[in-house]
């Protein structure tokens, strides 16, 4: 399915990444999957990357620990404004921050940070895991961004996940929105 597997590895090798067997077969094999079928054919400077943010998220799983260089690989791909890279591994992220506390803290660091793309990314990163002090957290900052479109993600997570406890702020979300618009929709 891999048209150019072993090219994809050499360029991996190539820039000092290793190939290592996957701890998650499956998730493993949909990633290699979509990197052989989107990502490499359309943006293959983004593969090293991903497969260094892959192998990071499967050490950590396999050895129960993340180190800070791990957490680091992961959180700088997660921040990425290309967005196959930081969706993806903010998907990762988020399955990490359900079991380390120093992902959790990522997370919520990325709701805080400047950029709207990495604000969206922490909203990628809780999707992946079911809800959480964490998803309270980042969905009540995230109800009041700055941002019209993280406004309206983080008001669409709300009601995806089912937090009724939520709605109060939902409700005060909607009417402070100034965008009639979004306010509708919300």
């Amino acid at each position: 399915w891999i048209a150019d597997y072993d090219g994809l590895v050499n360029r991996a090798e190539s820039v000092g990444h290793s190939w290592r067997p996957a701890i998650v077969p499956i998730q493993r094999q949909q990633y290699e999957q979509w990197i052989g079928e989107f990502l490499g054919p359309r943006h293959p400077e983004l593969v090293p990357q991903l497969l260094a943010a892959l192998d990071a998220f499967d050490a950590a799983i396999r050895s129960g620990v993340l180190t800070d260089k791990q957490l680091l690989t992961i959180v700088e791909c997660a921040r990425s404004p290309r967005t196959p890279l930081g969706e993806n591994v903010a998907a990762l992220l988020g399955e990490l921050a359900a079991r380390f506390p120093p992902a959790e803290e990522a997370v919520r660091e990325m709701i805080a940070h400047p950029k709207i793309h990495t604000r969206i990314n922490a909203l990628v990163a809780i999707s992946s895991t079911s809800p959480t002090k964490l998803h309270d957290d980042v969905l009540r900052i995230a109800l009041k961004d700055r941002s019209v479109k993280v406004r309206a993600l983080s008001a669409e997570k709300v009601m995806h996940f089912g937090l009724d406890h939520l709605l109060p702020d939902l409700e005060r979300a909607i009417r402070r929105e100034n965008n009639a618009k979004i306010r509708q929709g919300l």
